[in-house]
């Protein structure tokens, strides 16, 4: 085992010195990059020169940034550098995000939502309820349904994968613990698939969650979906809801789209493998238009693979998403605008049914100021 890990280290360290070479050959023969970095970073434009700009020293300054982010190979430089890091020292270039057991990948807030670290207090979570309670009488009242849904979280679905350093951590009062309580007590209606994720961990034929990724699987997203469809045909009435049809599924060992979304954010020269993931082909049966309600959905990023399956525009009949309260998407994304342009009122009551969606650990921000905004429209 020695010996392994010993000539790992030295074809690394060659490996290292190679690709350190690798800009000089680039820019000598007018090379290619082979491959594009992700994440999000703009590249400086190479400046103008004046007098000005170069007595200022700005242009140096714009110049040598430049440079840095176009030299060649720079992204081969870069996800070599970082798989050394994560090889040798177990050392990642991204924030906030933990390596686990058998590499499984964590945010570190999921983590810290699982014990309890960013609980809020009961107080608190119970003065929201009931003020949510209040609106939810409300908007009853003017023809609009208002459902909770609780999503999982990594943390919570897979601690067993959790670094060493956190098995000697006790999991104290939660978010997601008090929040469940109190929407019980109110009976506000609720979807709770954290809940039903768990009891599905091992019988499912198919992975719910990702190894490498944050959200849950495209598998589970449309299974999601479906249920979300079922569950508010079931609260209006509707006799025949849109339904989602799954007709073929492909199993495959590497991860495809937002499955592996933690590990590309890592650009690594090496990919970490992934459970055996289940790919869903599907369709959308609309029997009647009329019967596609228009369902506005306050969530976190966990709605994005929903939005993306088309569960907003296709089945909620054009409806829109209102990204963490502050962005609202409705067909595709060029077409945002900021949620404070909006007018609250008119768009909730105009809408068949309101969403609140969000997994355990944004639940320390639960509908992100929604519940605020309505409070202190209808009880000022």
């Amino acid at each position: 085992m020695k010996a392994v890990k010993k000539n790992l280290h030295q074809l690394l360290f060659f490996l290292f010195i190679g690709i350190m070479l690798l800009p000089l050959s680039n820019n000598l023969f007018k090379g290619k990059e082979i491959k594009g970095l992700k994440g999000y970073y703009e590249k400086q434009e190479a400046p103008t020169f004046s007098m000005d700009n170069w007595f200022a020293g700005t242009f140096q300054d714009t110049l040598d940034k430049h440079i840095n982010d176009n030299f060649g190979y720079r992204s081969l430089f870069v996800r070599t550098f970082n798989q050394i890091n994560f090889s040798l020292f177990e050392k990642i270039s991204v924030q906030n995000v933990i390596i686990g057991k058998d590499n499984y990948l964590y945010e570190e807030n999921y983590i810290n939502s699982y014990f309890g670290l960013d609980f809020i207090g009961q107080d608190s979570i119970q003065e929201k309820v009931i003020k949510l309670k209040q609106i939810q009488d409300t908007l009853k009242k003017l023809g609009t349904d208002l459902i909770v849904v609780l999503a999982p979280g990594k943390g919570s679905y897979f601690p067993e994968y959790f670094p060493e350093e956190y098995t000697s951590l006790e999991v104290g009062a939660t978010n997601y613990e008090y929040y469940l309580k109190h929407l019980q007590e109110q009976q506000l209606p609720l979807i709770n698939f954290k809940a039903w994720f768990l009891a599905q961990k091992d019988s499912s034929e198919h992975a719910l969650f990702p190894k490498t990724g944050v959200h849950w699987s495209k598998y589970a997203e449309l299974k999601v979906a479906d249920s979300l469809i079922q569950f508010i045909a079931d609260m209006k009435g509707i006799t025949h809801p849109p339904r989602i049809n799954i007709t073929a599924i492909t199993k495959s060992s590497e991860a495809w789209d937002t499955d592996d979304d933690i590990e590309q954010s890592m650009n690594l020269l090496l990919d970490i493998p992934d459970l055996m993931m289940s790919y869903p082909s599907y369709t959308y049966d609309i029997p009647d238009s009329s019967a596609r309600p228009k369902v506005i959905t306050v969530a976190d990023s966990y709605y994005w693979g929903l939005y993306n399956l088309g569960l907003s525009h296709k089945a909620f009949n054009n409806s829109p998403f209102w990204y963490y309260n502050q962005k609202a998407f409705a067909g595709n994304y060029e077409q945002a605008i900021d949620i404070s342009e909006l007018q609250i009122q008119k768009e909730v009551e105009s809408s068949d049914v309101i969403i609140l969606l969000s997994t355990d650990a944004n639940l320390y921000r639960f509908a992100f100021g929604w519940i605020d905004q309505m409070y202190a429209i209808y009880y000022p």
